[in-house]
């Protein structure tokens, strides 16, 4: 026993006395407590407001800084208002541009975010669910136009999107869109002068999402909010006529909290003044709420304190000793106990319950940190064998080499106008290759990577030609990092460089997404596929063996990862073309939901 140690007798003398003070001091500060807990309530709804007001001030701003990038895209603009109308009325495939357009506009994914745009033309184009280019009749655009103040946008509740509704005949997969919706609409300025309209942007996002904002942080304060535009059009909750009376008038009370009809209510502004929240909340139910509380919680804690003095002693003297006993068998195992000495500590057994399940969850638990750690080590040996792997593969010396020669050779030419391109792709690698990401990436950032990989490659080796068939569905999914570029630059270290065709093609089949690359090369023999799963099988058996092997362990590199992502729901094959050359063929299991609040969670 140490000097500052004390005796279980000692503990009991001391528990008693400390307890009959804490009893004695509780009832003396009853009145205290109350008058600063008062304080504290009011304290506590006036940051419940501002919580409340922050977070529906960041769900508009977010979907206007959206709005925004969109309409400063000149890739957007140009796609919306030019290149998809002229295709559409020669009758061509439109595709190909939808795709590129819901790459730009990729965080709609994360958000649920729908967009419509309205031309002059009455052409309208939708990107939700799926998307449509389609005339519309009996809407003048000089009359939508005409509602928009210059530069400023529109916020307001659909029910019913008319153009989208008009147009589902002819679209009818599109139909699921058709819900009642928050919208955010500006006019789009495609050249001078800019005070002319050129269309129409509305971002939209279905209701229920404002709900739910709202509803998860008032869960507990319960306060009536109201939310309004600017033009005192009703976007939330129920009408107030305290705010509609105050807006119509002259005197425009905001920020400041008002008692009105035994109500406690406050304006407050958002979003530059386009936005208004009204918060409301019965006077009477803070002061009612803390007598109650108050006289509640004396009651409780002296009956808690007198219990407490009634089993002090026989709690103290039931669990000292097995505790004492348990602590001994603690103290001579570590993670790195061997199985007897686990093993002892598991049949260690007492007449209390709760310490035979202590005493056996102490051993899983040593048990499970030991897979665990076991499998950490595995996973961040091969996220950073992936990152050296795809640095070695795509920034060799003889890479950098070759496309600065490139770049020269264009500049001696006098083609300068295609060397920015060429840097802009050398910078999007760089920049993708050296991020890092635990949650893994979206499908649409790996192509958008292959894109500008392929782009240099082909200032390089001009008859190349790369077909890209991946279905938009297949766009928002998160996939590993860095899985399907390398198998790209296999093809084409295999491919007949001046004859290269690569076609990179995507599906979804039940609860799966493939992706398959296939090449004209020359293909593999049937030893050479076996020989390769066989080193992918004995990679991730013997990963620490391999950790700082880099060199022809691409494929079992782009194996293991999957195997650790997604267990028996991996899909790995490798196989020859009935034709010529060869595919690689991946995939895995969706989980958008899970993965979509993961991706939110890491900001």
């Amino acid at each position: 026993m140490t000097k500052n140690s004390i005796t279980l007798r000692q503990f009991k003398t001391y528990a008693i006395f400390f307890n009959l003070l804490f009893s004695a001091l509780l009832i003396f500060s009853i009145a205290y407590i109350g008058v600063n807990l008062n304080k504290q309530v009011v304290e506590a709804h006036e940051q419940a407001v501002i919580n409340i007001s922050m977070s529906i001030e960041t769900f508009f701003k977010e979907m206007n800084d959206f709005s925004l990038s969109l309409s400063n895209s000149g890739e957007f603009k140009d796609l919306a208002m030019k290149t998809i109308p002229a295709e559409y009325r020669l009758n061509k495939p439109l595709g190909e541009y939808f795709t590129r357009m819901y790459l730009i506009a990729i965080k709609m994914f994360e958000k649920r975010y729908m967009i419509g745009i309205y031309l002059p033309g009455s052409d309208y184009i939708w990107m939700g669910s799926n998307y449509f280019i389609n005339s519309i009749s009996g809407i003048e655009f000089k009359d939508v136009l005409s509602r928009y103040e210059f530069g400023e946008f529109k916020i307001e509740v659909i029910e019913k999107n008319p153009f989208l509704e008009e147009s589902i005949p002819n679209n009818p997969y599109t139909a699921n869109d058709l819900v009642k919706v928050i919208s955010l609409s500006r006019i789009l300025h495609n050249r001078l002068p800019l005070y002319y309209g050129d269309g129409l942007l509305d971002v939209q996002i279905p209701y229920e999402e404002f709900e739910r904002q709202i509803s998860q942080v008032n869960a507990e304060s319960q306060i009536q909010i109201s939310v309004y535009n600017k033009k005192g059009e009703l976007l939330y909750g129920n009408k107030s006529d305290f705010f509609e009376k105050r807006l119509s008038g002259k005197e425009k009370i905001v920020n400041k909290e008002i008692k009105h009809q035994k109500n406690l209510i406050k304006v407050t502004p958002l979003l530059y003044s386009n936005l208004y929240m009204v918060s409301s909340i019965p006077s009477n139910r803070l002061s009612k709420s803390m007598a109650v509380y108050i006289a509640f919680a004396a009651v409780i804690f002296v009956l808690l304190n007198i219990l407490l003095l009634l089993v002090t002693y026989k709690i103290s003297a039931k669990v000292t000793e097995p505790i004492k006993a348990l602590s001994r068998r603690i103290e001579k195992f570590s993670f790195n106990s061997d199985e007897n000495e686990i093993d002892a500590l598991r049949f260690f057994q007492t007449d209390i319950d709760e310490l035979n399940v202590l005493s056996d969850t102490i051993v899983k638990m040593q048990e499970k940190i030991r897979d665990s750690m076991e499998e950490i080590i595995s996973l961040r040996s091969y996220e950073i064998q992936s990152q050296l792997l795809s640095l070695q593969a795509q920034m060799k010396p003889h890479f950098l080499y070759n496309t600065l020669m490139t770049i020269a050779s264009m500049a001696e030419e006098g083609s300068n106008d295609r060397i920015p391109a060429i840097c802009g792709h050398i910078t999007n690698m760089l920049r993708y290759i050296s991020s890092s990401t635990a949650a893994g990436v979206l499908m649409a950032e790996e192509i958008s990577h292959i894109r500008d990989y392929v782009c240099i490659m082909k200032e390089r080796f001009p008859q190349t030609e790369v077909e890209y068939n991946i279905p938009i569905e297949l766009l928002d999914l998160v996939i590993p990092k860095l899985v399907i570029q390398p198998l790209v630059e296999n093809s084409f270290k295999y491919c007949d460089r001046l004859n290269c065709k690569i076609n990179i093609s995507g599906c979804i089949e039940g609860q799966k997404w493939r992706i398959a690359v296939s090449d004209n090369g020359i293909g593999f023999s049937e030893d050479k596929i076996n020989e390769i799963m066989a080193k992918c099988a004995d990679s991730l058996r013997n990963y620490r063996l391999h950790s700082l092997e880099i060199e022809g362990m691409g494929l079992a590199n782009i194996y293991s990862r999957l195997k650790i992502y997604y267990g028996e729901n991996m899909i790995f094959r490798i196989y020859n073309n009935s034709g010529e050359g060869s595919t690689v063929e991946i995939g895995g299991l969706i989980s958008r939901d899970e993965v979509r609040r993961r991706l939110i969670r890491e900001g």
